[in-house]
Parts: C-alpha cells; sequence; structure tokens
C-alpha cells in the first residue's frame, strides 16, 4: 500500500462518518421541527381559547355594569322613600 491508498482509505472513512452524522441530525432536526409545530398549534389553540374567553367578558362587561347602575339607583330610591317616610 502506497500513500495514495491509505488516504483514499482515510478520507473514504472521515466521509462515511460525516454521512451518518448528517443523517443521525436529520431525523433529530425532523423531530425537532415536529415537536415545535405540536407546541404552537397547542399555544395557537390556548389563543383561541383565551380570545373567546375574552371576548365574552367584554361582551358581558356592559350589561353587568348597567345591571349594578340600576342597583344603586334602586337602593338609593328605597333608602330615600325609607328616610321620607320615618
Amino acid at each position: 500500500m502506497d500513500a495514495f491508498e491509505i488516504l483514499v482509505i482515510i478520507l473514504s472513512i472521515t466521509l462515511a462518518i460525516f454521512m451518518v452524522l448528517a443523517i443521525i441530525l436529520t431525523f433529530n432536526f425532523i423531530k425537532i421541527s415536529q415537536t415545535v409545530r405540536s407546541i404552537v398549534n397547542k399555544a395557537d389553540s390556548v389563543m383561541d381559547d383565551v380570545e373567546s374567553a375574552a371576548e365574552f367578558f367584554k361582551k358581558t362587561s356592559v350589561p353587568i355594569g348597567i345591571t349594578s347602575l340600576v342597583a344603586n339607583i334602586v337602593s338609593k330610591v328605597t333608602g330615600e322613600n325609607k328616610k321620607g317616610k320615618k
């Protein structure tokens, strides 16, 4: 064996090692990207739920405010009637 054959063997082994590492890293990258996609989908779902809840509270806050205003008016009026009767 001369130096060229030894160099070809060393380069072939190095190339094979790098190709195996590249394949392993590619599969790991695919797994990680699928996991990230799943997490993003769950976060999007949670965000939609929070948005729906916020919209619900936004719609119900006006009637609650009006109800408390009417309750205050009624309590003032009934309080005035009680004071006037004494």
